[in-house]
């Protein structure tokens, strides 16, 4: 039994002293290729000793292991300190402010007449729907300009309001600011925006109490509506003022006439020339009817013989005295005096075409009128309010929920692209 287990152990170690060469050399590679690297890696490559061939590179990791963490501490500072700011912000800096909102339309007559769909449409895609536009641009611009914050400020009490005290150094209104700082301010804390897909008009006010912020929506919504007003009285005067003038001038040149052609009426003792000549022309054919009967019953006598009869004599005057009214008549009509038919007859017609005109032109002016009027009613604007200014009851400002996430968010960004920037920037140098 010992001689086989010594036979064994024998032949192991032979085994073993037959591997062993192998062994070395598989070190002595590994060996050489680990200091190949090491000359690889470094900027200058000595010719080292054997001895230190094996030796670990421990700078080099070591400092490869400080970068990491040394980036690891800036990347966390630069996210933590913008992270800390923010809290510090939401929960012991900042105000809170209250929103109030509204929304209102520009509405007109003949949008608020059209009850069908494609009315709508059609006033839309044409001049009132351009019109609805304007209208709805005007009153963004008005509630953001100075001179809506001025009635803001008197009406309301704005910068009174806005002034009170509190912790927010950010969003404050100093005493003693400039107009243009004030409304800046006033830009901050009241968003007006006009939906054109919509047409309607929408109202953010912020304030640092409730109610403070429902004084300032209402008080907005209703400088809206005097504003429409304001530009309904406007348009009124501008489209009426050339119709008024015309009826105006068309009633005194009315009443010119008339009072010329009474002047004439009461100078000349006639109060109708024209139906007095009618009646002159009347008579005049009234008599040369009799005279035409004279003539007749004188031709009659002749061709009987009774040259001599009495009832003759009496044809003849007759026809005598006819003769001479027709003329006298006649004369009335058409002398060459200045007091005859035919010439005061040119002087009454023109003061009756006169007044005649006047009266005409009087209508006439009368209906551009009435039509300019109706156009007008149909143009005016009102503010038809969708949403009243409402009564907040919790905080619209600071979100900590948003601010902070979003805070985080940037931080990241920005340290990523700095430090790529960074990077790039090395390696451009190193080269």
């Amino acid at each position: 039994m010992s001689a086989k287990k010594d036979g064994a152990r024998t032949a192991q170690k032979n085994k073993f002293s037959l591997l062993k060469p192998f062994a070395q050399l598989r070190i002595t590679s590994t060996s050489l290729e680990v200091s190949r690297e090491r000359v690889a890696l470094s900027p200058v490559s000595p010719r080292l000793p054997a001895n230190d061939l094996t030796r670990p590179p421990t700078n080099a990791f070591a400092r490869s292991r400080g970068a990491r963490r040394q980036s690891r501490w800036l990347g966390l500072l630069f996210v933590a300190i913008p992270t800390l700011v923010s809290v510090l912000y939401c929960y012991m800096l900042a105000a809170p402010l209250y929103l109030s909102s509204a929304r209102f339309a520009i509405r007109g007559q003949a949008e608020a007449g059209a009850g069908s769909v494609l009315g709508k449409i059609m006033q839309g895609s044409g001049a009132s729907g351009i019109a609805g536009l304007t209208d709805g641009f005007a009153v963004r611009d008005f509630l953001l300009s100075a001179d809506a914050l001025d009635q803001l400020n008197k009406k309301a009490g704005f910068v009174g309001r806005m002034k009170q005290p509190h912790g927010d150094l950010l969003l404050r209104l100093k005493e003693d600011q400039r107009r243009e700082s004030v409304l800046d301010f006033y830009h901050r804390v009241v968003k007006v925006r006009f939906n054109m897909t919509e047409g309607i008009v929408s109202v953010d006010a912020y304030a640092y109490t409730p109610a403070d912020a429902l004084a300032i929506a209402s008080q907005l919504t209703d400088m809206a509506g005097e504003f429409s007003n304001e530009i309904n009285r406007r348009a009124t005067e501008d489209t009426l003022r050339v119709a008024k003038e015309d009826v105006r001038s068309s009633e005194e040149r009315m009443t010119s006439a008339r009072l010329a052609l009474t002047n004439w009426r009461k100078d000349n003792s006639n109060l109708d020339l024209e139906a007095n000549a009618k009646m002159i022309q009347t008579i005049v054919g009234q008599l040369e009817l009799q005279l035409s009967e004279a003539k007749s019953e004188q031709t009659q006598l002749i061709n009987s013989g009774l040259v001599n009869s009495p009832r003759k004599k009496v044809v003849e005057d007759r026809i005598k005295t006819l003769g001479q009214q027709i003329a006298r008549e006649n004369g009335r009509l058409t002398s060459t005096q200045d007091a005859s038919v035919v010439n005061l007859l040119t002087d009454y017609q023109k003061l009756t075409l006169d007044q005649e005109f006047a009266n005409k032109s009087y209508e006439l002016a009368l209906q551009a009128l009435h039509n300019a009027q109706t156009v007008v009613s149909l143009r005016q604007k009102f503010v038809a309010v969708i949403v009243s200014p409402n009564l907040p009851e919790e905080e619209a400002w600071p979100v900590p929920s948003q601010i902070i996430p979003i805070t985080i968010i940037a931080s990241i960004f920005m340290y990523l692209v700095g430090s790529l920037g960074f990077s790039v920037l090395r390696d451009n140098q190193g080269t």
